[in-house]
């Protein structure tokens, strides 16, 4: 068997899996908190475009944002909230250079296999004066405590990298972004 349909299945599954542990309690909690603390932030950005990069379950982040129009890519398969979607992986949006004004990625790093190309994507196709919202898995909560007390489970969201916010930032500054505001929750 080829590794790259190998590495892509694998890739679904995860993401799959993801978007089954959110329609769950635990996913659906993370989930609210998430949308309450999107709801302050949608307000405050300007946007035609925006694009959620992954699904987060049952639930849609954009429904409160002011974008004309929003989509959510995700890998083929992958089911998720119902509305505008597009399949592709993160690491080769299928958009032109410069054309969506506002990129969401509710935990796309944690699971992409290759985070840092994602996010040389994300650069490539945000409009200059764009903005980047990475919800995330925190490595030092008390979810990071237990994914590292499973040693990485196999199942979705312990499976996940759980980024550092300060390598996120590192790769942020190399790509030329402006960290505006970050926080966790």
């Amino acid at each position: 068997m080829d590794e790259s349909v190998t590495a892509i299945e694998t890739t679904e599954r995860r993401r799959a899996e993801l978007c089954a542990w959110f329609e769950g309690s635990p996913g659906r909690s993370l989930l609210a908190v998430e949308s309450h603390a999107l709801r302050a932030v949608w307000p405050t950005l300007f946007s035609r475009v925006a694009l959620q990069l992954g699904c987060a379950g049952p639930v849609d982040l954009l429904a409160d944002c002011n974008a004309q129009v929003r989509a959510v890519l995700d890998l083929p398969g992958v089911s998720g909230v119902p509305g505008a979607r597009v399949h592709a992986t993160p690491e080769a949006l299928p958009f032109d250079s410069r054309s969506v004004d506002i990129m969401l990625l509710p935990h796309t790093l944690d699971f992409a296999d290759d985070p840092h190309q994602v996010l040389r994507e994300v650069s490539r196709v945000l409009t200059p004066e764009g903005h980047v919202l990475i919800l995330g898995f925190n490595p030092f909560s008390l979810w990071g405590l237990w994914r590292l007390l499973r040693r990485r489970g196999g199942h979705a969201p312990w499976c996940g990298r759980f980024l550092q916010l300060s390598r996120i930032k590192d790769w942020l500054k190399l790509l030329d972004f402006d960290l505006a505001r970050g926080h966790m929750l």
